[in-house]
C-alpha cells in the first residue's frame, strides 16, 4: 500500500493516480490517493472511499462470522416492510 503523489521519490519515480478511476466510487482520482497492487492489478481509492469500503468490508466479515444474527435482521426487516405495505 502507498499514497500517490506527482512529486518524484528519492529514486526519481513519481507514482501518480491522475486519471485512474477510484475502485470504490469510480470517479477520477487526483493525488494523493491510496494505491494498492494486487495479483490482478492496481487499485486506487480516494481517502474518504477507503473508510467507506472498510466499514462495509467489516460488516461483511461480521455477517460471514455471524450468519444467524443477520438472518434474524433480514427477517425483521422483511416483517417490517410487510407491515408497512399492509398499513
Amino acid at each position: 500500500m502507498s499514497v500517490t503523489s506527482p512529486i518524484p521519490d528519492e529514486n526519481g519515480i513519481a507514482h501518480t493516480a491522475l486519471g485512474q478511476p477510484c475502485f470504490y466510487c469510480y470517479n477520477p482520482c487526483t493525488d494523493p490517493v491510496v494505491h494498492w497492487s494486487g495479483s490482478t492489478g492496481a487499485i486506487y481509492l480516494h481517502p474518504a472511499c477507503v473508510s467507506a469500503l472498510f466499514i462495509r468490508l467489516g460488516r461483511d466479515v461480521h455477517e460471514a462470522e455471524c450468519p444467524a444474527y443477520y438472518r434474524q435482521v433480514r427477517e425483521g426487516l422483511r416483517l417490517l416492510a410487510e407491515r408497512r405495505r399492509s398499513a
